[in-house]
């Protein structure tokens, strides 16, 4: 439980990064300064 209440945190001070890809046409992203490159492949 000591984790994930870290991870949480974590979360809102966007510390960390959340990456969630949802089968081949979602894509959602968390707590991220810059994409550098993406294309549709």
């Amino acid at each position: 439980m000591k984790n994930h209440a870290a991870d949480i945190g974590r979360r809102l001070l966007c510390m960390q990064t959340y990456l969630q890809i949802r089968g081949n046409q979602e894509l959602y992203l968390e707590n991220c300064r810059r994409i550098l490159d993406y294309n549709e492949i």
